[in-house]
């Protein structure tokens, strides 16, 4: 996952993780009480909104608050004015170092699973176009495992594009989500390559959402453990041990690169972006892999997919494009 800093009031700094699942910008406020990290007071420069006391829910989060507006600076002089957000008062699950959430969802009314409808909430990234700071509603990621990890807003920069390649776009679905189909996967044993790797295609697309909150992928309950098999078919090291889900197995074996079919566009995965060393002492005694069970019937894309690539989300033509990264 990544978080970034954006300016409340053009002066108080909030560490913001930047979520493409969830819509609303929500700030810790001098009110809540079991917040922790840094607080936001809404009276010093805002506008309450709203009187009436509301509830966000995002997975494990459970937030309760007001809606206020306020200038929001990604620099000191990149603002946004009277923008609405949320001010927490009471909160189940943000930790340190996250003191709130940029809600980055593509923020359609309609969600493809399920039933109902949403209002949808003005984008962060539409008002930035608004106030003329962008040009096209577009934001863009590169994620890495050190803190080189940014984000761009406006049109993707060429400069972060990897030489002799460019940006392959793949269309989403018409959703609140970032959401797309997945079609196939694929496995190629350490020293291989992508033309070496063992495909395997669904026999129907498996409906998946693009998370950047997410630090893990989380697979369809109805195919994971057969995923896992595959995956260890190709490690060289067969021992593992699924618990509620979770995959531990031992740091030192030989593992596959993965392959992810997104659109038609293969995206890889190395071992260094999906396995982790979990032991106490750090001694690469037991590794966790960031695959994990979905009790649900789709997956939930997180980081490791990103992992090393430029990935820009397209708030009007509604695509995700994925390059190398420079």
């Amino acid at each position: 996952m990544f978080t970034g800093a954006v300016l409340m009031s053009r002066y108080t700094r909030m560490n913001m993780l930047f979520d493409t699942a969830s819509d609303w910008i929500v700030v810790n406020s001098v009110k809540c009480e079991n917040c922790e990290g840094n607080e936001f007071d809404p009276k010093s420069f805002g506008r309450k909104v709203s009187d009436t006391s509301s509830s966000r829910n995002y997975g494990d989060v459970e937030l309760e608050g007001n809606v206020w507006s306020d200038t929001i600076c990604l620099h000191f002089s990149t603002c946004v004015y009277d923008f609405e957000y949320f001010a927490i008062e009471e909160q189940y699950g943000l930790r340190e170092p996250i003191d709130g959430i940029m809600g980055l969802a593509k923020n359609q009314n309609v969600f493809v699973r399920g039933s109902g409808s949403i209002e949808p909430v003005k984008s962060y990234v539409t008002a930035l176009k608004e106030e003329g700071i962008i040009e096209r509603e577009t934001f863009s990621f590169y994620f890495n495992n050190k803190e080189t990890s940014f984000v761009d807003f406006g049109d993707p920069q060429q400069s972060s594009i990897k030489a002799d390649t460019e940006m392959r776009y793949v269309d989403t679905n018409d959703d609140f989500f970032w959401s797309l189909d997945m079609h196939a996967v694929g496995f190629a044993k350490s020293g291989q390559s992508f033309e070496d790797a063992k495909l395997k295609k669904f026999k129907e697309p498996v409906y998946s959402i693009i998370d950047t909150s997410s630090p893990s992928i989380s697979l369809t309950g109805n195919y994971f453990d057969q995923y896992i098999d595959a995956l260890f078919s190709k490690t060289k090291g067969k021992e593992y041990e699924i618990v509620l889900g979770q995959v531990t197995t031992k740091c030192d074996y030989e593992f596959p690169n993965l392959y992810f079919m997104i659109g038609d566009y293969w995206v890889e995965i190395r071992p260094d972006e999906y396995v982790i060393d979990v032991s106490e002492s750090k001694n690469a005694t037991i590794c966790l892999l960031t695959i994990e069970k979905n009790s649900e019937d789709f997956n939930i894309i997180g980081n490791p997919l990103l992992m090393n690539y430029y990935t820009s989300f397209d708030m009007e033509s509604g695509q995700i494009g994925f390059a190398p990264y420079t």
